[in-house]
């Protein structure tokens, strides 16, 4: 028909004049007006070694050898440099609204990045102010249509480059960056049809020294909804370089399907595998990590930011000498979420499995943005302890029962919040073997803590936990000549504000057995009280303050007890292993002192001190048997024996000193024997080491004395014992003329020298041998 014939005739003219026009046409001939365009306008050089076109079957075309010179004050590398461009796209199909653009060709691309010390880039003077087309592009009515239809009949045949690279460097960070791209290609790209992508690529970093291998493999389907689509997503990575702690580091993410879409904003993830292999280095605490993480139905919406899985896990082989057996398998669980609009997370079954150890729990979290908000629950299954620690190879100390730490578990849930700085463990439950700690502590301002707790422990024997006890004492020489030293952490007690109690039903420590121990701490600005102390102890209630003052130059200590009923001779063999004293009554201490050394404290020691005991006993000397030996020895009657215990007992003990500036001043001293009545004076200069000490001994008129034999022809008599000198060593004098002066006979002169000088040596070797000893005589 006529019509067929017109527009073959039209399409023939068509294909004629193209072919005319391709072979009497050089593009070739435009080069200088081009590149003298890129110069008018970017001021750089702009060369073409080749510049073809073609028009028909294709609108192509094809450049070789291009290359754009650097911004001026920049190296000498071109900025960019190309060794093939080209593109082309089908002209018949454009009768009929269809777009087939031909694969996109870049080989050889070489692109140079700087930043020069002032932070200028070799780009900038490239990016012209769009302001004026972004005002445009807003007062212009929006096309409700969807772009995508628009390309309906888009077919792309893909894009293809290789070699390229690209040169980062910033003078203004000290930082250099290399990446090659061996390749990335893709296939044909159509709507609705799945298409390959291919990447490989080398990045170097030269400060640090890091270099990453980058291979990429995946489909990708777009659909004209705006959807996309990809699968069979296998990402790997290889990392090495001394940048890095670890020798080698290699990753491999795996996504079989993952859909995006767009139109409605969603992701859907069915599973995401990402496996690691770590090889440690010198400096790393183990020799292999390898592991997989995998992440199951992953769903987000986009438009809320909001995005849940349905489980995280990771599974981790570690290896290295510090390990038990030199392996370890963790497992870790999870079911996440994330809620970027309404600014929550939560980690919900966590789960984490290592060794012997089972841990459960779940973290929620609020206002991510603005004022975090934290509440977790932790906890841990019944454990062995000790089995643990010697798995990891922790070495513990040395413990007097070796069934401790057999068995642990835990219950906490805690509360964090980021503005208020405050952490509050609201619920504390932990078990160690036959002990049970529950409670509830917080801490807020963590620059300068804020401290509250509320503990309770049902009891606990710590000599199970100490070491055991050894055989050999100390000798005197190292107690006496030892000045430790007590530095507190100063600053620390200065910024701390302490608010806290802790009870312990049942406690055991060395000898001690307290029973309702009670301890409240209070303080701030680097004063701390610990009152009331209290606790149920042979027998009695013991009532005690303690405290502490770091505010000055000087750290400061004070001291305060009283309790009554108090059985004395049971305190010193628990607390220091004496046996000197025995007697039931009040004891009555409030003593301060300073410094950080021991020789400070005995400087800085003042207060005072009493003790007002009854039915008891001086151990470790028998006065009263020590007497009448020398009664016997000076009327040469024989010395009486006897079966009495080495003691003096007394049926009232009534001590009260003052101490100013370390030396201790006798205030009273009195006891009431069977057979005398003791008064003492004196002082005990602690610094100085030094005593000047008075006990009088006054017979008095009793049928008879201690131990049933009498003492009627001394009655009315005051016998004094002196004691001067280091109280390391003291010296001890005893007067008898009072005894001799109703007896004094020429003949016994010589003898009463001979009794006395005796009699102070057994009373030295008493006081030295039993009742000083523990303090250092």
């Amino acid at each position: 028909p006529l019509l067929l014939k017109i527009v073959g005739g039209v399409v023939a003219i068509t294909v004629i004049a193209i072919g005319v026009l391709v072979a009497t046409v050089d593009p070739n001939d435009y080069r200088d007006e081009i590149t003298d365009l890129v110069k008018e306008e970017t001021g750089r050089d702009l060369e073409i070694d080749s510049l073809s076109l073609s028009l028909f079957p294709q609108i192509g075309l094809n450049l070789e050898n291009t290359t754009l010179s650097n911004a001026e004050g920049f190296s000498d590398q071109p900025f960019i440099q190309i060794d093939k461009i080209q593109l082309g796209a089908a002209i018949l199909p454009l009768l009929s609204q269809s777009l087939e653009i031909d694969t996109l060709t870049l080989h050889g691309l070489a692109l140079t990045l700087e930043k020069n010390a002032e932070g200028v880039s070799n780009w900038d003077d490239l990016v012209k102010s769009t302001d004026e087309t972004d005002a445009k592009s807003d007062s212009d009515e929006t096309d409700p249509s969807d772009p995508l239809e628009k390309l309906a009949g888009l077919n792309f045949g893909g894009i293809d480059i290789l070699n390229a690279t690209v040169h980062w460097k910033d003078q203004q960070a000290g930082q250099e960056i290399n990446l090659a791209l061996q390749n990335f290609t893709t296939g044909a790209m159509t709507f609705g049809t799945f298409f390959p992508i291919e990447l490989i690529a080398n990045t170097h970093i030269k400060s640090p020294d890091v270099t990453a291998k980058v291979q990429l493999s995946i489909e990708a389907k777009l659909e004209k909804s705006g959807a996309y689509a990809l699968r069979n997503l296998s990402l790997k990575t290889s990392t090495s370089g001394a940048g890095i702690p670890v020798t080698s580091a290699t990753t491999e993410l795996t996504i079989p399907t993952l859909d995006l879409q767009l139109a409605d904003q969603k992701i859907n993830l069915a599973s995401l595998t990402l496996a690691y292999d770590v090889v440690g280095g010198a400096d790393f605490p183990m020799q292999t990590l390898q592991g997989q993480l995998q992440l199951t139905d992953l769903t987000g919406d986009l438009a809320t930011q909001a995005f849940q899985a349905q489980s995280l896990s990771m599974n981790t082989e570690l290896t290295g000498e510090t390990l038990p057996n030199g392996q370890l398998s963790t497992v870790l669980s999870m079911q996440p979420s994330l809620n970027l609009s309404a600014q929550t997370a939560s980690l919900k079954q966590l789960s984490l499995t290592a060794m012997n150890l089972k841990a459960t729990g779940s973290v929620e979290m609020t206002q991510l943005t603005t004022d975090a908000q934290v509440k977790a629950q932790l906890k841990v299954a019944e454990t062995n302890l000790r089995t643990l620690m010697t798995q990891l190879k922790i070495a513990l100390p040395q413990m007097a029962d070796s069934k401790t730490l057999t068995k642990f578990a835990a219950d906490i849930a805690l509360q964090f919040s980021a503005k208020q700085e405050k952490l509050t463990l609201s619920k504390l439950a932990i078990t160690l073997d036959e002990s049970q700690l529950t409670g509830n502590a917080s801490v807020s301002h963590f620059n300068a803590p804020n401290i509250r707790y509320s503990l309770a422990l049902n009891k606990i024997d710590l000599n199970r936990y100490l070491p055991p006890k050894k055989e050999t004492a100390e000798t005197t020489s190292e107690k006496g000549d030892a000045d430790l030293e007590i530095k507190l952490p100063v600053e620390l007690l200065r910024s701390l504000t302490v608010n806290g109690t802790v009870k312990v039903g049942d406690l055991t420590i060395d000898k001690l057995h307290p029973k309702n121990l009670l301890l409240t701490v209070k303080g701030s600005q680097g004063k701390l009280t610990a009152s009331p102390i209290r606790a149920d102890i042979f027998a009695t209630r013991i009532n005690a303050q303690a405290g502490v003052d770091v505010r000055g130059k000087t750290q400061k200590f004070t001291v305060k007890f009283d309790t009554k009923k108090l059985p004395v001779g049971e305190v010193l063999q628990a607390v220091a292993d004496m046996d000197t004293l025995s007697g039931t009554g009040t004891v009555n201490v409030n003593i301060r002192t300073a410094g950080t050394k021991v020789s400070h404290f005995k400087q800085n020691l003042n207060g005072t001190a009493s003790v007002n005991l009854e039915n008891g006993a001086v151990k470790g000397i028998n006065l009263a048997q020590s007497i009448r030996e020398a009664q016997a020895k000076l009327s040469g009657k024989p010395v009486p024996k006897t079966n009495e215990p080495l003691q003096t007992d007394f049926s009232t003990l009534i001590a009260q000193v003052s101490i100013k500036q370390g030396v201790v001043t006798t205030k009273k001293l009195s006891a009431l024997a069977p057979y005398m009545r003791i008064n003492g004076s004196g002082t005990v200069n602690l610094p100085k080491e030094t005593l000047k000490y008075l006990v009088k001994a006054k017979i008095v008129g009793s049928d008879k004395g201690q131990g049933g034999q009498s003492l009627s022809e001394l009655s009315g008599l005051t016998i004094p014992v002196k004691l001067t000198g280091k109280y390391t060593d003291p010296s001890i004098s005893l007067d008898l003329n009072s005894l001799l002066e109703s007896k004094a006979k020429a003949e016994l002169e010589k003898k009463k020298d001979e009794v006395v000088q005796d009699l102070q040596k057994d009373l030295q070797k008493q006081l030295k041998g039993s009742l000083f000893k523990g303090f250092g005589f």
